[in-house]
């Protein structure tokens, strides 16, 4: 079967390009032709006003030209992509429609608060009408719709021939609406721990905890750091914006290659991280691990992950949401949702 697949590997961002990755590999080895539509959409590399964007771009130069090299090698090294890049829907509107399937997702494709999920690109809107639609592991990553994006929701997906979200919250969202879904795990689980050994690559010998930490949140850094004091170890960071190197950490990895990111987090003695794929890559790795919530909105993917495999540990007023170390039982959930999340694929043709 041809499957083609719409989701955010564009970004400069770690989890979204190995998500894409994950799916990718898992339907190939499946036997299937599938290729990620190299959909590199305007507002991904531009936002705001020309001044806006003018300092931006003078600002964060150095970020741009490393993370371009670093996560520009991957994608041509691991992803199959479309021969053609498009930057905008109507441009969609010209791929060739002879896939058997179009799977849109992960990532957060749905999130109606960012332009994703206000681009019909991510709902399929481009797909002949006879093509197979299916979503998996689409992250809405919102708390509640209003009945504007209710309506939108509702009018994307009356043609999908099968929807899976990311988090248990998203599948609440759309049964309100009377769309029939399903929970899956995101496609960062769908190979295993050894499967990811291959891709990572080695970066330190040296025992120290990891920090994975988005808006430079400061109490996340605070902690590491106590963390690092406590255990005698030393606190590193990876990010792809250099400005989180001036967060107190003993040695910050800038823009490193998704390979080394991988690398980093699966020679960790421990991570602390307010990030979904960097609290997944600990879990694959049975890696201790402090996840805490962020300072901005869409927690909900966090607390349900947590809450999936019963390592929810959210007290009142703290900001921290789970502090794992013990395995046994949840390598059991994990698995369990591991396979769920297969046979739903299965069940599409997959």
């Amino acid at each position: 079967m041809k499957i083609s697949v719409i989701t955010c590997h564009r970004a400069y961002n770690y989890g979204a390009v190995l998500q894409a990755y994950a799916l990718q590999k898992y339907l190939t080895e499946n036997g299937h032709k599938a290729e990620v539509i190299d959909y590199y959409p305007s507002y991904v590399k531009s936002e705001g006003s020309i001044v806006k964007r003018i300092a931006k771009k003078l600002l964060f130069f150095p970020n741009r030209i490393r993370c371009k090299k670093s996560f520009g090698t991957f994608l041509r090294q691991r992803l199959k992509l479309s021969e053609k890049t498009y930057s905008s829907f109507e441009e969609l509107k010209s791929f060739p429609g002879n896939s058997d399937m179009y799977i849109t997702g992960s990532d957060q494709v749905w999130n109606m608060n960012m332009q994703n999920g206000k681009d019909d690109s991510y709902f399929l809107g481009f797909v002949p009408e006879k093509a197979k639609k299916v979503s998996y592991a689409a992250s809405i990553a919102m708390d509640e719709l209003n009945s504007e994006q209710a309506d939108r929701m509702k009018k994307m997906l009356k043609d999908f021939d099968a929807v899976s979200v990311r988090e248990k919250s998203g599948c609440a969202l759309l049964e309100e609406l009377h769309i029939p879904c399903s929970q899956v795990c995101d496609p960062v689980y769908l190979p295993g721990a050894d499967e990811w050994k291959k891709v990572a690559r080695k970066v330190t010998d040296e025992k120290y905890i990891l920090v994975y930490a988005f808006y430079g949140q400061k109490n996340v850094y605070e902690y590491a750091r106590e963390l690092g004091k406590k255990e005698n170890c030393k606190v590193y960071s990876v990010n792809t914006s250099f400005v989180d190197a001036f967060r107190g950490i003993d040695k910050y990895f800038w823009a490193v290659s998704p390979e080394e990111f991988v690398g980093l987090v699966s020679g960790a003695n421990m991570v602390v991280t307010n990030s979904f794929h960097g609290f997944s890559f600990s879990l694959i790795f049975n890696k201790p691990v402090c996840l805490f919530k962020t300072d901005k909105k869409g927690n909900s993917r966090l607390l349900d992950m947590a809450e999936k495999i019963g390592a929810n540990t959210e007290k009142e007023n703290s900001q921290l949401i789970a502090d794992i170390s013990d395995y046994t039982e949840i390598n059991k959930k994990l698995e369990e949702y591991r396979k769920n999340s297969m046979e739903f694929l299965k069940n599409c043709g997959v």
